[in-house]
């Protein structure tokens, strides 16, 4: 409504730093309901992102595995791996700025938001798929929340987000479970150490006195079978 009274977001692109605050506004509200932006991503912010093939190139090593013939037609599930690839990006920055300057680099939100808020719009950002859920929509859903959780937990270093990872970890923790046919989705090598590497994600993440048992407890039973020593 404020945006409509001032004549729509079109007289409003020229004014940056006003721009830079409504991707904030609409990204953090986003985020925090799990629904689409109300706005296109500002354009600044945008040419920050990179290609999918280039974003794949930075995935972490765990998610090399879950890259097959099978699913690399599937565009909804590459869009993810892109998005993960650019937030693992994003993290290695973050770990030379932290080696460089220490922690007053969670002071400057502003530059924190540039890194992160591109990547957060654009998965938040997808739609959703009519029809069945396949094998890799499963498997998408569950990166995007664990991609959506490490960003929340970013913001929250920055004390810019009005809120915890809390619901999202809980319900990533039941997309994981073997309750949720997690067995049979997650059984080859490579995709269950995928599953252990978003496990050890869950546990280092906040969760609530229910889910850090829990996670505790599937990690435990996970690393009982035979695989990779490391990633």
């Amino acid at each position: 409504m404020v945006v409509a009274a001032r004549g729509g977001i079109a007289t409003l692109e020229a004014t940056q730093d006003l721009m830079l605050m409504i991707s904030w506004v609409d990204i953090t509200a986003a985020l925090l309901h799990d629904t689409k932006p109300l706005f296109p991503l500002f354009a600044p912010m945008a040419s920050a992102l990179v290609s999918c093939d280039s974003a794949l190139g930075t995935l972490p090593t765990p998610l090399l595995s879950a890259i097959n013939d099978e699913n690399t037609a599937d565009t909804r599930f590459m869009d993810v791996m892109s998005c993960m690839g650019e937030l693992n990006a994003v993290a290695a920055l973050i770990r030379f700025e932290l080696a460089v300057k220490g922690n007053v680099i969670w002071d400057d939100e502003e530059h924190m938001g540039f890194l992160v808020n591109p990547v957060t719009h654009q998965l938040l950002d997808q739609p959703s798929r009519p029809g069945p859920i396949t094998r890799w929509d499963s498997i998408s859903r569950a990166l995007r929340v664990v991609a959506m959780i490490w960003v929340i937990e970013v913001k929250r270093k920055c004390r810019s987000y009005p809120g915890t990872a809390g619901a999202r970890i809980s319900t990533l923790l039941t997309m994981l479970s073997s309750k949720s046919n997690g067995e049979h989705l997650w059984n080859t090598p490579g995709l269950r150490l995928v599953r252990l590497w978003l496990l050890v994600l869950c546990s280092i993440s906040e969760p609530n006195d229910k889910d850090l048992p829990k996670s505790m407890e599937m990690i435990a039973s996970e690393t009982k079978e035979p695989k990779p020593i490391s990633w």
